[in-house]
């Protein structure tokens, strides 16, 4: 278990790096192998590879779920090197969750060894993009989770060692917000500011602040915002 956990953490594997979580993913793929598994690739063009293991046979399944991916940038080995001490593995991704894949395969490795023959299949899907929200990955969790009695994500434990019962979920959006253009000095009854629309506290409280050099640029605070340059002709 240490030695597949130390291998996979040698193995950086940053979520937005994909040549990197694959090189992870080729050296779990080949230790999933060794074991006994069935490996399928599940190949994505922007993040990396998700690998799908089968361990036995049998109609119905059980699902170890998890993940390879990091929030860690390659070159965080250099400041955070792995390490032992005091009987305990640390190092970038040991806890998020590398060590959760080695004690998964660890645990599969046992029964296959003890002749056990469980009823049902083992299946284990570990994705890529857990870190970023689970895009290209959400589909194959949930049709292997369909097919599954039951499913056990070896994520690490809570603080004092308390198992996880249940997850949060999350969302991404984009909203678009268009003005209205209007001359500013004119008539500005007759624009619209999608900044404040978006903003409608910070347009409450109209803190805005103008450049002298021309007219030629408008900053705004707080937030960040950028806005064109633009010279205005001249009159005549």
């Amino acid at each position: 278990m240490l030695d597949t956990t130390e291998a996979l953490v040698r193995l950086e594997s940053p979520t937005t790096d994909k040549a990197a979580v694959d090189r992870c993913g080729a050296e779990l793929a080949s230790r999933l192998e060794a074991i006994g598994g069935r490996v399928t690739r599940l190949s994505r063009p922007e993040r990396g590879d998700h690998l799908l293991a089968e361990f036995g046979c049998g109609e119905s399944q059980i699902l170890l779920l998890g993940h390879f991916d990091t929030v860690w940038p390659v070159g965080q080995l250099d400041r955070m090197p792995l390490t032992r001490s005091n009987g305990r593995l640390h190092g970038p991704g040991v806890f998020d969750m590398k060590a959760g894949i080695a004690i998964g395969m660890l645990a599969t490795r046992a029964l296959l060894e003890a002749d056990a023959r469980p009823s049902r299949r083992i299946v284990m899907l570990w994705t890529t993009d857990e870190e970023v929200g689970s895009g290209s990955s959400r589909e194959a969790i949930e049709e292997e989770a369909r097919r599954s009695a039951a499913v056990l994500v070896l994520e690490p434990s809570l603080p004092g060692g308390g198992v996880k019962t249940s997850r949060k979920g999350c969302g991404g959006y984009r909203i678009v917000v268009r003005g209205i253009a209007a001359h500013a000095g004119i008539e500005p009854q007759k624009g619209a500011s999608a900044v404040q629309e978006l903003h409608p506290r910070r347009g409450r409280r109209r803190r805005r602040r103008a450049s002298t050099d021309g007219g030629r640029r408008v900053r705004g605070r707080p937030g960040v915002q950028r806005s064109g340059a633009r010279r205005c002709a001249d009159d005549g």
